[in-house]
């Protein structure tokens, strides 16, 4: 046989004992419900009322769960408040009246902390969402009489317009309008002729360009050009072209390239994989797609990035330009024909055949680097003409 604590005094006893010999309280032999509840046992449970329903689960008091109720669930919280602790008491073993006291004062303690946390937090969002509201109205208010643009209600509205600072508006691409003869009122279209096409010029502040020339390795094998679509990014242009550039092998070479306005070049371009001549373009945002049978690309913000390929290209263009041959035995306007190679001119300019490799009146001679030799775009060419002297 075991010894048991007294439920009254806390003392031990024997478990067969009907009464405590130190008390007299009576023992388990008696149905809960019909115990005595000792003095130190009622009073009121703050724990019992904060987690109503918690705390009756953890003490056995089933009847608490009605507080999940609606409505009825504060009536049952007040009465838990008040009979929860004699309840408890009847409905669960305890080693004593000592091991009672301090479970509930545990379970008391949880509840008040609770209980003051959530309050805190409430009042906080509720302080919180009234400031809210609050600058919610006033700045409609603003906006519809505008107070906050120091508007005068009583001044003409022109006068009030000068006062309002204009609202900043993210860039986006805007699909530029494509005719026979232009792109945009930015650029011009030119037919050339049945071999070179169409030009894309820009007046730029060095004079007319023709945008094509940065676009394709050779203007002159274009066969023809076709503006598909065009689009604006700011003060960048992003023009998708195609050209006829490959002759029968491709339908249709399709090229992406940016030009920017402020410097006024092409920044960067691409050639859209695909042979066919139909083009998809899509914009949203600072994003714009170009899509064709093989493929899609994807541009931001204006700009169109040059592969590898293309950028090897345009520097083996810039280094292999190869001084012309005067046209004929005597080309008067060999001048012009280096400006058109892109190279600068210097001619020097003697009187009379004083020379013994003169070559005629107004003729290049000692042209220098010899024709032929392959030089850098804007290289100097010297050369030498003779005039009849006065």
């Amino acid at each position: 046989m075991s010894m048991i604590f007294c439920r009254s005094c806390g003392k031990q006893i024997h478990e067969t004992a009907p009464k405590c010999p130190h008390c007299g309280a009576e023992q388990r032999n008696q149905s809960n419900q019909t115990k005595e509840v000792p003095p130190e046992i009622k009073g009121w449970s703050w724990g019992a009322f904060f987690l109503n329903w918690i705390w009756a689960i953890g003490n056995k008091t089933w009847i608490g769960l009605l507080a999940i109720i609606p409505w009825i669930g504060i009536i049952v919280a007040i009465v838990l408040g008040f009979k929860g602790r004699e309840w408890a008491w009847k409905n669960k073993e305890w080693e004593s009246i000592e091991h009672f006291n301090r479970v509930q004062k545990k379970w008391s303690y949880w509840g008040v902390v609770i209980f003051i946390t959530l309050a805190t937090l409430g009042i906080i969002a509720g302080v919180g969402y009234g400031f809210y509201e609050d600058y919610s109205k006033r700045s409609k208010t603003e906006t519809e009489t505008g107070e906050s643009f120091g508007l005068d209600e009583n001044a003409p509205k022109e006068e009030n317009q000068k006062n309002i600072a204009p609202i900043a508006v993210a860039p986006e691409y805007k699909e530029l309008n494509v005719t026979e003869s232009s792109v945009g009122s930015i650029f011009q279209l030119r037919q050339l002729n049945e071999t070179i096409g169409t030009a894309i010029n820009h007046s730029s502040r060095k004079g007319v360009v023709n945008l094509m020339e940065s676009v394709v390795d050779d203007v002159s094998l274009t066969g023809y050009v076709s503006v598909e679509k065009a689009y604006q990014f700011g003060e960048k242009y992003i023009i998708i072209v195609s050209t006829g550039e490959q002759g029968q092998s491709c339908a249709a070479t399709t090229y992406a390239f940016t030009y920017d306005l402020t410097q006024e070049y092409v920044s960067g371009k691409k050639a859209i994989e695909g042979c066919s001549e139909s083009i998809i373009t899509f914009s949203e945002g600072n994003k714009l797609i170009v899509k064709k049978e093989k493929g899609q690309s994807a541009f931001y913000d204006g700009q169109v990035k040059s592969d590898k390929a293309t950028q090897i290209q345009s520097l083996s263009r810039e280094e292999n330009i190869v001084v012309p041959l005067p046209r004929g035995d005597c080309d008067m306007e060999y001048s012009d024909l280096l400006k058109q190679a892109k190279l600068s001119v210097k001619e020097i300019q003697i009187h009379g055949p004083d020379d013994a490799d003169f070559a005629g009146y107004g003729c290049p001679y000692r042209i220098t680097p010899k024709p032929g030799t392959q030089v850098t775009s804007g290289a100097t060419i010297s050369y030498r003409s003779a005039w009849e002297g006065g």
